[in-house]
């Protein structure tokens, strides 16, 4: 997968991390997005602490 995510160091051991992913994704369709998010349309950023 190509996160930044070390899913080995999230579960503590690369083998059962790598185990429960591919029981995860075994059947499903992996789609990779690209663009802008339209949940960042409305985003108002936040406010500059001064």
């Amino acid at each position: 997968m190509g996160t930044s995510v070390r899913w080995g160091d999230v579960f503590g051991d690369q083998t059962v991390a790598s185990a429960m992913i591919d029981r995860i994704v075994h059947h499903a369709d992996v789609l990779s997005l690209k663009g802008v998010s339209y949940r960042l349309k409305s985003h108002q950023p936040a406010a500059d602490p001064a």
